[in-house]
């Protein structure tokens, strides 16, 4: 029979993961989780006579939200968060996308990282303070930039170190999400691992939370500089066709122990 626990020492939580309701399949499972807290919220009506004292509170209903920041931007949770979609590219399907690319002008000539799948119509030389100059027409006239694959030529008399091109293109060697404003995120199945310590002994455990249905906030500000995170929030939802509606439940061991 396991001993009762009451009270313990939280240690980190370790990893998030998050499960298709329908199908059971690992969406996605995440580590490097900071900032983590758990509130536990609810609704209550104030039952007061005719002279305004309180005869009774009822409580009405429950919430629970868990929130933390995962230490990396994650392309699948963001596509979870946003009902996004995730195309990795093949050479059956390739990843189409498009850029305003400068490149260094060597002997005349510049080479792009891909290859236009349209020619484009114009070039820009690129100045000393690095905005654009002047456009030059693509074009077989010998005032034109000219473009044979991924090389481009430059007229005689073009004098800047860079150009610029704004091309499309497509390629085997990327990874595309696409956020699409008519498509949003679904309720999920959630399974938050956490490492706590025996109060008396610092024994390292293991303690497991579980959202059996939850949904992902689609509003998230994710810091684009080195030092940025990917913040998640997950709110609890009724099981409305189960028999017990659990908000959540949480396991802890009582023995044994972790070493990770």
């Amino acid at each position: 029979m396991a001993e009762k626990m009451n009270s313990f020492i939280m240690d980190r939580v370790r990893r998030v993961t998050e499960l298709n309701l329908e199908t059971g399949k690992v969406n996605w499972s995440a580590v490097g989780i900071g900032d983590p807290s758990l509130e536990l919220n609810g609704e209550t009506i104030d039952k007061q006579d005719a002279y305004g004292a309180m005869i009774a509170q009822i409580d009405t209903a429950k919430g629970a939200v868990f929130t933390a920041n995962i230490d990396t931007p994650n392309l699948n949770v963001l596509a979870s968060q946003r009902g996004a979609e995730i195309q990795v590219g093949t050479e059956e399907v390739k990843v189409q996308g498009e850029d305003f690319e400068v490149v260094k002008v060597v002997d005349g000539k510049a080479t792009l990282t891909y290859t236009p799948i349209e020619a484009p119509a114009y070039v820009y030389p690129i100045n000393s303070d690095q905005t654009q100059g002047v456009e030059i027409e693509v074009g077989l006239e010998d005032a034109n930039a000219k473009i044979e694959g991924n090389v481009v030529t430059l007229p005689e008399g073009f004098t800047a170190t860079q150009v610029g091109v704004y091309y499309k293109y497509e390629t085997v060697d990327a990874v595309k999400l696409t956020d699409n404003s008519e498509t949003f995120g679904t309720a999920a199945k959630y399974i938050i691992q956490m490492y706590f310590r025996d109060i008396c002994t610092d024994a390292k455990r293991l303690g497991v939370l579980v959202f059996p249905k939850a949904k992902l906030d689609n509003n998230v500000t994710i810091d684009l500089t080195t030092e940025g995170s990917h913040p998640i929030s997950l709110t609890a939802q009724k099981e409305y066709c189960a028999e017990e509606s659990k908000l959540y439940y949480w396991v802890w061991a009582t023995k044994g122990t972790v070493t990770a």
